[in-house]
């Protein structure tokens, strides 16, 4: 093999890319395409490298969603980028199963508003439409807005209590 070798030009990019981090199957093929890279040959690299353990979707989603739930994303947004990445199927179904939205929500509600609850419907109206871009679902906002609410409530009764 020369080093004109299409084959090795290809593995040699996708090691490269795979090097700085976690790539899906779909994302690697796109890059390596995007570089002049012949798409046979490189779902053949890809296949080579997958069997090594060098890349796995699996691995790539898991690593995604820890990253992406660490920034305040929430579910959709999260299953929207995964399938722009080339994730679909049972992997995209499981990937969310283990990750606690309701404490995430809150994380990130807090983060950026405090951990008072809305005091007019206009910053509640707010509040909501930000933890939507987020990709937050209604429903989770709703609940958000309840636990805050409650919580508001028992601050009020400790403070009546003291008096």
């Amino acid at each position: 093999m020369s080093e004109a070798d299409p084959r090795v030009q290809a593995r040699a990019t996708a090691v490269a890319l795979l090097a700085r981090r976690e790539h899906s199957r779909a994302e690697l093929l796109r890059k390596l395409k995007s570089k002049g890279h012949d798409e046979t040959v490189s779902s053949q690299v890809i296949d080579e490298l997958g069997g090594a353990d060098w890349q796995n979707d699996e691995r790539f989603v898991s690593d995604f969603v820890r990253s992406r739930t660490n920034r305040g994303w929430g579910p959709q947004r999260i299953l929207f980028a995964l399938r722009e990445r080339g994730i679909a199927g049972s992997l995209l179904k499981s990937c969310l199963q283990h990750q606690d939205f309701d404490l995430r929500i809150f994380e990130t509600y807090t983060r950026k508003y405090g951990s008072g609850a809305p005091a007019t419907t206009r910053e509640a109206g707010a509040c909501a439409r930000f933890l939507a871009q987020r990709g937050y679902t209604q429903e989770q906002i709703r609940k958000l807005f309840k636990q805050l609410a409650l919580s508001a409530f028992d601050t009020i009764d400790e403070l009546s209590e003291h008096e």
